[in-house]
């Protein structure tokens, strides 16, 4: 891939199409070899170290969005406290249960299911969010592995070049 195309998928794409790329493009799981891997490798090391320090600076901010453990333990507290005040209060509102012990029941029960399905597609969703943290987090590795590399030899030209003095 041409070095202005990667930069411009790396720092100007939206963040669906970045993770997008990141799964077709560096992900293990897309590659037969190896070497395949390494050819992508050398892709992101003809970046120069601003590109990938903006790139990291990025893929931070998108492991954060990405994030759903912060949201889902708040979530999971108000639906817990929300599925208590509805099966215990809000049904025998409508239903006195001494009366009607079997509607009672059944409204119980068909609120139960209701809030059941909606906490599992919250889950769902909180699943497909994280998979693309784990591969934000697969990149941001990988970037942070060229700049240490890009580092290191720096550094050896810099000694053979004192070395040479």
């Amino acid at each position: 891939m041409n070095t202005d195309k990667l930069i411009n998928k790396i720092l100007l794409s939206s963040d669906k199409e970045l993770v997008s790329f990141i799964d077709q493009n560096f992900l293990c799981k897309n590659f037969d070899d190896f070497s395949d891997i390494k050819k992508k490798e050398e892709s992101l090391f003809k970046l120069n170290e601003d590109v990938l320090n903006h790139a990291l600076f990025r893929l931070e901010s998108l492991e954060e969005i990405y994030d759903t453990s912060k949201g889902s333990s708040a979530g999971f507290n108000l639906i817990g406290i929300l599925f208590g005040f509805i099966l215990k209060d809000y049904i025998s509102i409508f239903v006195e249960p001494s009366i009607y012990p079997k509607l009672y029941i059944f409204g119980q029960l068909m609120i139960f299911i209701l809030i059941s399905y909606g906490l599992i597609r919250i889950l769902r969703n909180l699943n497909s969010s994280s998979e693309n943290k784990s591969k934000i987090i697969y990149f941001k590795k990988l970037l942070n592995y060229v700049l240490k590399e890009k580092e290191k030899q720096k550094k050896e030209e810099v000694e053979t070049k004192v070395h040479a003095i």
